[in-house]
């Protein structure tokens, strides 16, 4: 489906760009799976943690396949509180980040078309965010042939500029699986055109790091702040 094709690719960016391979990514539940609750108004939304082990050297597909059974196996727990699962985990609380993950993917349905009922003119209307709910929210919306992408972010953590270099990676990640399908997720290209240059204005390394640091650019510290794991006991 669309949403296990977006959520394997922004699991498979956060992994190349942070150097971690375990990576936990939240995902909201309509909270709506029994027929008692079908008619009733109000805010049943859950939160749904979806981990994955992303594995450079295999291609998208088979990267693929595996988030789909991760996100189906833990989608059979999507009434557990989330709440109680961060109590559970994170004993040892530090409140400056989400416990449990600190990245977000939001699929939203497509666009209502605006519409009339009997003494009524309907019409859509763009709300505003309050303010960041983590470090990173990815939300896509299809609109007819296209996919509209918003980014909310932690400006304490990132600025626009990281953010907007985040897009690009992402839709050049999309493309090289596009193109090239049976490329291990590791040998993608996701350089930007400006890397080069702004690697060596301001890093001055051996040229192994500057070529580790053309890839992942200025956002690599960053984003190693979303895959920070949780110690859990056995």
């Amino acid at each position: 489906t669309p949403y296990m094709i977006l959520l394997a690719l922004y699991q498979a960016l956060l992994a190349r760009l942070s150097g971690t391979t375990d990576i936990v990514v939240r995902s909201p539940t309509s909270g709506r799976t029994h027929p008692q609750v079908a008619g009733l108004i109000g805010l049943f939304v859950n939160m749904l943690p979806l981990r994955s082990t992303v594995r450079g050297d295999a291609p998208f597909a088979a990267h693929l396949e595996r988030v789909r059974e991760n996100t189906l196996e833990a989608l059979g727990n999507q009434t557990f509180p989330y709440e109680w699962l961060v109590a559970a985990l994170a004993r040892k609380r530090d409140l400056s980040y989400e416990a449990v993950a600190q990245a977000d993917f939001v699929l939203r349905e497509g666009h209502a078309a605006s519409g009339a009922l009997p003494g009524l003119a309907v019409l859509s209307l763009e709300t505003l965010h309050s303010g960041a709910i983590n470090d990173l929210t990815w939300i896509a919306q299809p609109n007819g042939e296209e996919l509209q992408c918003e980014f909310v972010y932690a400006t304490d953590l990132f600025d626009a500029a990281t953010i907007v270099e985040f897009a690009e990676r992402l839709a050049r990640l999309a493309a090289g699986i596009v193109d090239t399908p049976e490329r291990p997720l590791d040998e993608i290209d996701l350089r930007l055109p400006y890397d080069e240059a702004k690697a060596q204005r301001r890093h001055p390394l051996t040229s192994a790091q500057q070529i580790r640091h053309s890839q992942l650019g200025d956002i690599e510290a960053g984003l190693r702040m979303l895959c920070i794991g949780v110690d859990v006991d056995d």
